[in-house]
């Protein structure tokens, strides 16, 4: 019996040993200075948001602007086939004779129902009497470039941004544009003006124009 009891008190002394050593003591110190160090790595670590540029409600309009005038950079103007640079042969192959036809500007022009060519000239080119397209004008309805003819300048800015260049000729020396606002915008190398009419003050057409003539 006494060598039970003896037995019985020195397990008690292990299992007591053994549950003191089995988790160590961290003084209160410590413990509030690893927890400052985690808040510290925590303020200091970099924001994955940081290094990216802010995205302005300019930045959005430049990318819409060059979306909007991404035909007009190869030349091209919505809804019609043919091109700055192409003949005036390959106009009238592809659209017909063209309603009227004259002499202007030192070129000629070809005109069809809502859009007109107007072309270069070479006198000794007989194959190609009308010279190539230099600048198309758009007169009609359908929707181009974004734009729709009668939106007055707030409805074009919101589309297409600040214009690069704005110019009204008060003299009406200008034989396409007459005494109209133009607000012109660079597509490569070529450029969108778009015209304001002087009497109401809106869309009025939209000319595509080769600079590099």
């Amino acid at each position: 019996m006494k060598k039970l009891a003896v037995l019985t008190l020195v397990l008690l002394m292990i299992f007591n040993l053994a549950g003191c050593g089995g988790k160590e003591e961290v003084p209160a110190g410590e413990n509030a200075a690893q927890g400052e160090k985690q808040v510290q790595n925590e303020e200091t670590k970099p924001d994955a948001h940081e290094d990216q540029e802010p995205v302005t409600e300019e930045t959005e309009t430049a990318g819409q602007r060059e979306e909007l005038l991404a035909e007009a950079f190869a030349g091209k103007m919505t809804g019609i086939e043919i091109a700055l640079g192409d003949s005036g042969e390959q106009v009238m192959a592809a659209l017909g004779e063209p309603e009227a036809w004259d002499y202007f500007a030192g070129g000629t022009f070809l005109s069809y129902d809502d859009v007109i060519f107007f072309c270069t000239i070479d006198w000794d080119d007989e194959e190609n009497p009308h010279g190539d397209v230099v600048r198309i004008v758009y007169l009609g309805r359908n929707e181009v470039y974004g734009l729709n003819l009668g939106m007055n300048p707030d409805d074009v800015r919101a589309l297409l941004g600040e214009p690069d260049e704005v110019y009204q000729d008060p003299n009406a020396e200008d034989e396409f544009y007459l005494d109209s606002l133009v607000w012109s915008y660079t597509a490569g190398d070529h450029q969108v003006d778009v015209i304001f009419d002087s009497a109401d003050g809106l869309l009025s057409a939209i000319h595509l124009v080769e600079t590099r003539q």
